[in-house]
Parts: structure tokens; C-alpha cells; sequence
């Protein structure tokens, strides 16, 4: 009943229908209630507990890559909002979203936040990079398509290379800055400072 009476949760109903209706405004209803008539039950079922294992099971890995032993509830909104936004509005603004959600939720710095799903989306793209040079071998597709395919490989190479050296740069400098700190205590004021090592705090826990 208290849930019922709380104004947060009436303006949650409403602006979900807003996006609902936002979302759906131009679709023709009819033809895809058609679409879903002559649809195999089964693979519906199957389609939609892949991708709700896929959703729960995003949220446990953020939390590794933010260092967090807790807190899955916040990381499982986050990534639903996200997903949310990614739907419904364009220029993948569920990214931004899902990033300050659950720097607020969970009280971390914006900067830290961000380089982690910068991570996480880098992890995505190498895992379809690996699916795609273990299927391309095996189909037969333009030259074009395998040049891109390469291209795409050489990308995520190069961002996760950029990560492993950050990493090691950044444990180096957190020893030297650590060293002079003591001797300029302004140093360790300063914003710059504080918002490089959240955000490499991402990568380097």
C-alpha cells in the first residue's frame, strides 16, 4: 500500500508509458501481432530467457570491473535503464544514462563509472571480434566484408593493448606520485589529479 501512495512511483508509471508510447507511436500494431501469430512459441520463449540471462549476467561483471563485491540490484537498474534509453532514444544515450545511474546509486565518481563500461564495451567487441574470425573461415562473403572483419580485429587489439598499458603506466605513476605527494601537498588537491585516478581506477582496481 505504501508503494501505492508514493508519488515516485505514479511519475515512474507515467514516464514509462510515455516511452512506451514514444517507442511504439509509428509501429503497425496489426502486422506484428500477425508477425507473432505465426511465430514459433518456443523460439519467443527462448529468444526472451537468453536475453534475460544476458541482462542479469552483465550486471555481476560490471561489478568486478568497478571492484565492487555488492551492490547488484543498482548495477541490474543501471544496465536496464540503459537498455532502456538505447531503445528509445537515438545515439546510444542509454550509455550515458546507465553510467550516471549507477555512479549515483552507488556513490562513485562519474570518471571511474565511465571507464569501466568503456571496458565493458570493449569486452563486447572482442568477444563478437573472436566470434567473427572463427566464423569467417567457414562462409563465403565478399573480400570487403573480410578486410572489415580484419579491420574490426585490429581495433580491438589496439583498445585492449591501450588498456593492459594503462594499466601498467598507471601503477608506476601512482608509485612516483605517492613518492612527491608528501613534499607538494597541493598535488594531491588538485582536480586533475583526483579525476585521473578514479578514472584509472577502473582499469587498474
Amino acid at each position: 500500500m505504501n508503494l501505492l501512495k508514493s508519488w515516485r512511483f505514479w511519475l515512474g508509471c507515467i514516464i514509462s508509458l510515455l516511452c512506451l508510447w514514444f517507442a511504439f507511436r509509428k509501429v503497425p500494431l496489426a502486422e506484428v501481432i500477425q508477425a507473432l501469430a505465426g511465430a514459433n512459441p518456443l523460439f519467443l520463449l527462448a529468444a526472451f530467457i537468453l536475453q534475460a540471462v544476458a541482462v542479469v549476467s552483465r550486471a555481476p561483471r560490471w561489478l568486478v570491473l568497478l571492484d565492487k563485491r555488492s551492490g547488484f540490484a543498482n548495477s541490474f537498474w543501471a544496465q536496464s535503464v540503459g537498455f532502456l534509453f538505447t531503445n528509445v532514444f537515438p545515439f546510444r544515450l542509454g550509455e550515458p544514462a546507465r553510467v550516471l545511474v549507477m555512479s549515483d546509486r552507488c556513490r562513485l565518481p562519474v570518471m571511474q563509472v565511465t571507464a569501466s563500461a568503456i571496458v565493458e564495451r570493449l569486452l563486447d567487441v572482442a568477444a563478437n571480434v573472436i566470434v567473427l574470425i572463427l566464423v569467417l573461415p567457414r562462409i563465403q562473403m565478399p573480400a570487403l566484408m573480410k578486410q572489415a572483419g580484419m579491420v574490426s580485429g585490429a581495433l580491438v587489439l589496439t583498445g585492449l593493448g591501450f588498456c593492459l598499458s594503462w594499466c601498467i603506466l598507471d601503477l608506476r605513476a601512482r608509485g612516483s606520485c605517492n613518492l612527491f605527494a608528501p613534499a607538494c601537498p597541493c598535488f594531491r588537491r588538485r582536480k586533475s589529479w583526483r579525476s585521473g585516478e578514479s578514472s584509472s581506477s577502473a582499469f587498474c582496481p
